[in-house]
């Protein structure tokens, strides 16, 4: 009786000494996030009235909050939008967006080159501009090439309008001719005319381009915004990389965001393998195998070409949204969601990070296909410079960058 009296006590002994250790590395690790939680200034803080929240610098190993469950904080009356991850391990991302506005003295082309002067005095002068700067110096000398959709170009028009400075138009093959001069430009719409947003201290450039989604049929060659080469390989092989080769002197971008689906989903009804009446124009109609078997090929295809072309640049997938009802295309949800599915899984088989833009959005995709300025626009532009975070940051290695991990889909025969 007496040794199992003994036997009991050790078993109760080491349990609570298991218990405690949970506890201590419990309490450690709520130290340790709400100390790294205090280097935060007060401008990354994201307030409404008593609530408060503040937007922290990941400790340890890296993760993309965009990728975790949580929920959006989005108040329109101040502006305020982030995503919140319900894992305290993973805090939400800095407010780059705003640190950029603050950080880059601010630029108006109406001024004389006297009162840019006084300006950009007043921005050495002030204290929180230089801490900002400092924040955001790990973006210095570099070069992020998004390649979508008018999603992205609309992006890229409200980032400028974000950070108080212009937007200016790209010449696919100049850099020294203006966009109007150039008669090889002629046939090339606003709508799809490249953009580029540069913040001048840290000559930091963002590039937008236009491609039309994995089509490889001809179906948007009518479309008034369209140029040609119109499919995407030899589109990306004979004008997207010239271009940014030539704005980045033949260094390539830093980190590339690319985006198909959008317009996958207005030419997949009227594909040749498709099962809708193209009379109709349904697009409320699953997607029946052989549509997704070839869909699959073509989607591979556009991520192996990407990385055939720039091997060594981190490649962000973003997902479709749910683009909503737009009379007289409406969209419905079973296509959406089947596009969003294959795009999801080949970007996690070719080992490709992604922004699930869908998921985050998910209840405030208002203006319908195109997403309004906040929390929209806004959440690209933040989790675009999130990604660049986790890619080349302070405190992460090439080899813990998420892209690290691509592997090439050489043969999509079995998709």
């Amino acid at each position: 009786m007496k040794s199992k009296s003994l036997a009991l006590t050790a078993v109760l002994l080491v349990v609570l000494v298991g218990f405690w250790q949970s506890r201590k590395q419990n309490l450690f690790h709520h130290l340790e996030y709400t100390s790294a939680s205090s280097q935060w200034s007060s401008e990354h803080t994201l307030s409404h009235k008593a609530f408060k929240h503040k937007a922290i610098r990941p400790t340890g190993a890296a993760c993309d909050p965009f990728r975790e469950d949580g929920y959006l904080l989005h108040y329109p009356d101040n502006r305020t939008q982030s995503w919140i991850p319900h894992r305290k391990a993973c805090p939400p991302a800095p407010d780059w967006v705003a640190l950029l506005a603050r950080a880059d003295p601010p630029i108006n082309e109406a001024w004389t080159q006297e009162v840019a002067a006084v300006k950009y005095q007043e921005w050495q002068r002030n204290a929180q501009a230089q801490e900002a700067y400092a924040k955001v110096s790990w973006l210095a000398n570099r070069t992020i090439f998004v390649m979508g959709d008018s999603v992205d170009r609309n992006m890229l028009d409200h980032f400028a309008y974000f950070v108080y400075r212009p937007m200016m138009l790209a010449n696919y093959y100049s850099t020294s001719i203006k966009v109007q001069d150039d008669p090889r430009m002629a046939n090339i719409s606003f709508h799809g005319t490249p953009r580029i947003l540069h913040f001048h201290k840290l000559n930091l450039t963002i590039i937008t381009a236009f491609f039309y989604g994995s089509d490889d049929t001809g179906f948007h060659a009518s479309a008034y915004d369209v140029h040609p080469p119109l499919v995407y390989e030899e589109r990306a092989e004979k004008l997207l990389k010239p271009f940014i080769d030539l704005y980045t002197d033949n260094r390539g971008p830093d980190l590339i965001r690319l985006h198909t689906g959008m317009w996958d989903l207005v030419a997949m009804p009227w594909q040749s393998y498709g099962f809708v009446d193209k009379a109709s124009n349904e697009t409320n109609l699953p997607m029946l195998p052989d549509d997704l078997s070839h869909y699959k090929k073509r989607v591979a295809s556009v991520f192996a070409k990407t990385k055939e072309l720039w091997p060594n640049v981190p490649v962000w997938v973003r997902i479709l949204h749910r683009v909503g009802t737009a009379p007289p295309h409406q969209r419905d949800d079973k296509r959406s969601h089947a596009i969003i599915s294959v795009t999801r899984y080949l970007a996690k088989r070719a080992g490709l990070p992604f922004f699930d833009y869908g998921h985050i959005l998910r209840g405030y995709s208002l203006g319908e296909i195109h997403p309004l300025e906040f929390p929209g626009s806004y959440l690209l532009c933040q989790s675009l410079l999130h990604h660049a975070y986790l890619e080349f940051g302070p405190q992460l290695s090439h080899e813990t960058s998420p892209s690290n991990r691509w592997e090439i889909l050489a043969d999509t025969s079995h998709l």
